[in-house]
């Protein structure tokens, strides 16, 4: 793999852009640049949205990512890449726990199949899925030995190549995911799962050969939202604003469902200078659910289109939404000051201060009252 950036590096500039989910963070303060469009500092989560088996997808995505969540349906048998699908479980025992997983009693499913390893150790399939158990307690770390021990039984065993990368991107991981994705691709090259946390991790290592991959993995899985959202991600980094651009048009109104997908496509159009997209999918996004800190995203994408005053009365209505919280007094006082009503602006930051003076935006607000 070549690569022209540290991985510590290349994780920065997609910080640096918001890449990941977008749910509200309220230890991170928004940036109030030139165009009043500044991406949010988020964290990125690329393995949130990385690829799962499909019992994990049943299960709502272990790990606590916040989007849509499929409902309920019986799992399918773990399956060999090497061969035609396994039978549907291994022991009774095996069974037991993978309907309990199915019912979501990750405790009673852990214990069953903790049983089930002891009395076969050497069951493949009883690892695997006493790993979905513990990954469903969040005990990530003894999911992964799972997963792992599951591997060395049989390499081959699809699932748990896609559930350990999964795992490992999550935990800023992407060499090891990238390792992991990259051994499961011998024996299933195909795989649309594996394929995309192989781009997943080589966009988080700010491979040079990130774009290729995620143009295989869509191949695969053209209508993976988020799968197309990261790649326009890469696309972005490397300053290709167009092509990016052309991706974020080509995710469909059926994928912009998931409340997150919907929020982070629209941050993105910001990130591309696109306002108007920005806006168009903000007003889907509070048509569904309004809140303060949405008001004040598709205010500043309005700034971005010149809407000076359309940009102001998200502002004042985050206020009235949320009346307790300092974020809407912040961008309200930073526009009335910038539009030269210096003394209603700096009204809205002290009362910025007031409400929050420990939190990102009340030490702001300060710091713009003091002149720095």
């Amino acid at each position: 793999m070549s690569s022209s950036k540290s991985p510590r590096r290349a994780r920065r500039r997609l910080e640096s852009l918001g890449l990941g989910f977008f749910g509200p963070r309220r230890g991170e303060l928004p940036r109030f640049g030139k165009s009043g469009y500044e991406p949010f500092a988020m964290k990125t989560m690329l393995g949130r949205r990385s690829s799962r088996a499909v019992l994990v997808l049943v299960l709502g995505a272990l790990a606590g990512c916040g989007g849509a969540k499929s409902e309920p349906r019986e799992p399918e048998p773990a399956s060999s890449a090497s061969g035609p699908a396994v039978a549907p479980a291994s022991s009774e025992k095996v069974k037991q726990g993978r309907d309990l997983l199915t019912a979501r009693k990750f405790e009673e499913a852990s214990q069953i199949l903790a049983e089930a390893r002891q009395d076969k150790p050497n069951d493949p399939q009883a690892a695997y899925y006493h790993g979905v158990a513990l990954e469903g307690l969040g005990e990530t770390e003894a999911a992964k030995a799972a997963y792992e021990r599951a591997l060395e039984l049989d390499g081959a065993l699809l699932e748990a190549s896609q559930n350990l990368s999964a795992l490992l991107l999550e935990q800023d991981s992407a060499e090891q995911a990238l390792a992991v994705a990259d051994a499961g691709l011998k024996n299933a090259p195909k795989d649309p799962g594996l394929l995309a946390n192989r781009a997943l991790a080589l966009g988080a290592l700010g491979s040079d050969e990130a774009e290729r991959a995620f143009e295989t993995a869509l191949a695969a899985r053209s209508g993976d939202g988020w799968l197309r959202y990261y790649y326009a991600g890469v696309l972005t980094l490397h300053e290709k604003n167009d092509a990016a651009t052309a991706e974020l048009k080509k995710i469909s109104s059926d994928a912009l469902k998931d409340a997150d997908l919907l929020i982070a496509v629209s941050e993105l159009y910001g990130v591309l200078k696109d306002f108007p997209s920005c806006v168009q999918l903000f007003d889907r996004a509070l048509s569904e659910k309004s809140s303060a800190e949405l008001l004040v995203r598709r205010g500043r994408c309005k700034l971005g289109t010149k809407d000076l005053s359309g940009a102001e009365a998200d502002f004042r209505r985050a206020t009235t939404e949320s009346p307790e919280d300092p974020m809407g007094y912040f961008y309200l006082g930073k526009h009335l000051v910038a539009q030269g009503k210096a003394a209603e602006g700096k009204k809205a930051l002290t009362r910025a201060v007031e409400l929050g003076p420990e939190t990102p935006f009340g030490k702001q607000a300060k710091a713009a009252l003091s002149g720095k």
